[in-house]
């Protein structure tokens, strides 16, 4: 794995001179450092308009043998303006000092003394044409057909600093054909602009990629603060790209736990609503370095999860919860320690499992909302937290998770009973009247349904007999139920819980009738 931090701080405000450097670092999945590179301090005027080039984004050709990062420019064009303004390659072999040296093949950059793929006179406005082509950039993803670099941006601005369009460019990195043309290295290839008719309209800026398992482009469209976002997959052919719905919204905007796609916060360039990409003073620093959702190995999709502030969660209101928080926590009044989590879901949008929920400390605790999210191998997912500046920057770390890991994440569990006894296979005579309770242990989870299940194994007809929780109005009757068995046969019952973690079966008991 590939981590590019900043090693040297920009100043505190009121400085009139600022420092910037960054460290590229080369991981194995054990925290061993494979390989590194320190790239020269840059020293630039502070103020509102800081005259730094920060580095956003970081992409992998495993096969190519390069890694990349997206050198951003600003604009100082009555406001800071952040554009895409050079592409630069490191080599993903050290050399014998276990350095990591320039891609070979390409150019110099001066400025990172990395490979230099395409340059400001490519990526940056020209006077000519004055459009701010790629505004705001978020992210860099690799097309494994053909090693293209793909960058995830927006195309110019509707006004003042509100941004255009989501784009997906294409930069070249090796010769190769397109629509009867030979692109060379360095040359922007095709490119996918959102319209207003598509799946992702204009208003909806792009806050994620990420290459699909089958070489199509994940994107994450920010909508508004609280709402549901738009995840949306566009096929690698940009001349037919055919966007469709990744985990479609169901709900009509309604704000469900089982929502997969509740991920709503600032991200590199610390949007706030539709204002993307505004720099205020100093603002160098990237709010979620990397994509906040990709596609695992399994195809599972995995995003990070939770709400915007700590508060009491409208779904637990009734008195049998007794007010409970949100189960993620961002809580700014308690050095901003966060309660997040990394949702696992399918393209359909069934959640599967929310990973996350411990004490901090503990294996599955993830105490910041700073996180990104990147696959590994065998359905795993790594995780990369940022700094918590006001936690003492305890939480810039790297977290594996993965399938059958070590310190298994809390879920919901739970036991039933019948007619007031424990057991998991009872007998009864036909017109008994069975009372089935439950003793789910919730570990923060805060359901916004709850259902009794009961299938016939002669007739295999599922009968839900009683929803005890329903969206949207949350009210709580005790978590009991009872059914008369009228018919001989052999019986399960379940209880199901939909919310945080998915939809969990806490319990299942055999019913003999006879």
């Amino acid at each position: 794995m590939y981590v590019l931090d900043r090693v040297v701080d920009e100043p505190e405000a009121g400085n009139e001179e600022g420092k910037l450097g960054y460290r590229l670092q080369k991981l194995s999945s054990a925290g061993v450092v494979l390989g590194s590179v320190t790239l020269p301090v840059q020293t630039y005027t502070a103020g509102f308009y800081p005259s730094a080039n920060p580095l956003i984004g970081l992409a992998v050709d495993s096969t190519a043998h390069r890694v990349y990062a997206l050198v951003e420019g600003i604009l100082e064009e009555g406001r800071s303006k952040p554009v895409a303004r050079e592409l630069v390659a490191w080599s993903t072999v050290p050399n014998g000092s276990k350095e990591l040296v320039k891609a070979p093949g390409y150019p110099e950059d001066s400025l990172t003394h990395a490979a230099l793929i395409a340059g400001a006179s490519v990526l940056e406005p020209s006077e000519a044409n004055g459009e701010l082509d790629l505004f705001a950039p978020e992210a860099l993803s690799v097309d494994p057909s053909n090693h293209d670099v793909v960058i995830e941006a927006q195309k110019g601005l509707f006004e003042a600093q509100i941004g255009g369009p989501t784009v997906l460019q294409r930069v070249v990195t090796e010769e190769h054909e397109e629509g009867g043309t030979i692109k060379k290295p360095g040359e922007l290839g095709e490119s996918w602009v959102a319209d207003k008719t598509s799946t992702a309209p204009a208003e909806e800026q792009g806050d994620g990629l990420f290459t699909s398992t089958d070489g199509s482009f994940g994107i994450d469209l920010y909508r508004e603060r609280g709402e549901i976002s738009n995840l949306v997959d566009v096929s690698a052919n940009f001349k037919e790209p055919k966007p469709s719905f990744i985990a479609p919204d169901t709900t009509s905007g309604i704000d469900l736990d089982q929502a997969p796609t509740i991920d709503n916060r600032e991200t590199i360039n610390s949007r706030e609503g539709r204002e993307n990409g505004a720099h205020g003073e100093l603002n160098l620093e990237p709010y979620t370095a990397g994509s906040p959702i990709t596609q695992l190995t399994n195809n599972l999709y995995a995003t990070r999860y939770g709400q915007l502030l700590h508060a009491t969660d409208p779904q637990s209101v009734g008195t049998s919860w007794g007010g409970l928080p949100y189960f993620w926590t961002q809580d700014s009044e308690s050095k901003n320690i966060a309660n997040m989590g990394i949702r696992l879901f399918t393209a359909e949008g069934a959640v599967v499992t929310t990973i996350g929920g411990q004490a901090q400390g503990q294996p599955c605790n993830l105490d910041t909302e700073q996180l990104a999210v990147a696959a590994g191998s065998n359905g795993s997912v790594f995780v990369l937290s940022q700094p918590n500046v006001p936690n003492g920057n305890t939480d810039d770390q790297v977290i594996e998770l993965a399938p059958g890991g070590k310190g298994a994440c809390p879920q919901p569990s739970g036991s039933l009973t019948l007619n007031g006894k424990s057991g998991t296979s009872f007998s009864f005579p036909v017109g008994t009247n069975v009372t089935l309770a439950d003793t789910v242990e919730r570990k923060g989870e805060t359901p916004y349904r709850f259902d009794w299940v009961l299938l016939n194994s002669s007739s295999l007809a599922v009968e839900d007999l009683n929803t005890q929780i329903e969206a949207p109005t949350y009210k709580w009757p005790a978590p009991s139920t009872s059914h008369t068995f009228t018919k001989a046969g052999t019986y399960y019952a379940t209880a199901a819980v939909y919310g945080d973690y998915g939809l969990t079966y806490i319990a299942t008991v055999k019913i003999t009738i006879h």
